[in-house]
Formats: structure tokens, C-alpha cells, sequence
């Protein structure tokens, strides 16, 4: 039986599989330890697959997307409702710079979005709008999957 155990690992090896191995003296002992340690091999082969990194930040790009146009449709356009939509802070052009982008303060707006964008944008949405856009996006403050499951 263990031979074949050996050579099922081996043959599901050699065709990508990742083998991990949890001891069940190990669970019955301290689970949270080794779901810890499972969520953590996962994280680490997900890190380092670009497949999943493509789909991550596509994912999230559109997160962002679906944000910034409510933020537009709910609170900016109710905002200035004389505004001309071609120069708005959310308009299609620069809604599509801050997803592919995504500047993460003022001075990277300034550095990132090309003049010709923030030129031709209200004034006012930017001053009352542009710190908002730019705690839209998520990534660098979604929480671990592995701290909920404290040490």
C-alpha cells in the first residue's frame, strides 16, 4: 500500500500537483496549527503562479471599476449636476487611468495621470473627490486569510 502511495504521489507530481501532507496525529493535536500552516503553503504556490496573479489584478481592476463609477453615479454627478460630464473626475478616460494605474496619493496622481486628463477635469470635483478615489482600491488593505487563525 505504501509503495503505491509513493508512486500516486509521484505520477500526480509530474503533472503540477503540489503534495501536501498533514499527519493526522498533527491535526487531532493542534488543528488551528496546521490550518495555519495548510493557508500559508497556499498563499506562498499563489504568490508565486502569474496565472493567478493576472487574474488577481484583473479582478480587482474590476472592484475598482464597479467602485469609482458608483462613486460617480451616486455622489459626484448628485454633487454637481450642472457639471459637464467631460470634464468630470470619473469621466471614462481617466476612470480607465486610475484602474490601470491606481495612484495611491496626490503627488502619484500628479506623476501617473498624464496633464492633458487632469487639466481638462473640474477643480472642484477633484478637490472634493480625489482623496476618496484613491482609498477605492482594495489590495494592500484586505486582511490575510492567515490571521484568522491567530497564533
Amino acid at each position: 500500500m505504501r509503495a503505491l502511495a509513493i508512486t500516486t504521489r509521484r505520477e500526480t507530481e509530474k503533472l503540477g500537483w503540489k503534495i501536501y501532507r498533514v499527519w493526522s496525529t498533527d491535526w487531532f493535536k493542534n488543528r488551528d496549527v496546521e490550518i495555519r500552516r495548510l493557508l500559508s503553503k497556499i498563499q506562498d504556490l499563489l504568490a508565486s503562479d502569474p496565472a493567478y496573479a493576472r487574474e488577481k489584478d484583473k479582478t480587482q481592476g474590476r472592484v475598482i471599476a464597479s467602485r469609482l463609477i458608483d462613486l460617480r453615479e451616486l455622489e459626484i454627478k448628485p454633487m454637481f449636476p450642472d457639471s459637464l460630464p467631460e470634464k468630470g473626475l470619473l469621466r471614462k478616460p481617466l476612470l480607465h487611468e486610475f484602474v490601470n494605474k491606481r495612484p495611491p496619493s496626490k503627488e502619484e496622481w500628479f506623476r501617473l495621470i498624464p496633464q492633458d486628463l487632469r487639466s481638462g477635469t473640474e477643480s472642484e470635483q477633484v478637490g472634493k473627490f480625489l482623496t476618496r478615489v484613491l482609498y477605492l482600491y482594495p489590495g494592500e488593505r484586505i486582511t490575510n486569510v492567515v490571521e484568522r487563525f491567530p497564533a
